[in-house]
């Protein structure tokens, strides 16, 4: 059997400073405080980065989101 669509859709790091490319929404990753990974759905914009990220700053909190998905399929 053959795969014809050999994109694999894969998660990207953001401590490695790898962003998306369009604004939009994505599915990101968070580590909770206790130590469990936590997939949600968060908008991303060009000019401002993602919105968790910008309400934790506001907050004064460290967590930030760790990777973002390019695509919906795992």
């Amino acid at each position: 059997m053959s795969r014809h669509n050999t994109k694999q859709h894969q998660w990207h790091s953001t401590a490695k400073r790898d962003y998306p490319k369009l604004d939009g929404l994505y599915r990101v990753r968070i580590m909770l405080s206790n130590g469990k990974l936590h997939t949600f759905e968060n908008y991303y914009s060009l000019k401002h980065g993602f919105t968790f990220d910008n309400t934790m700053r506001d907050r004064g909190d460290t967590m930030r989101i760790l990777e973002w998905h390019d695509g919906w399929e795992n």
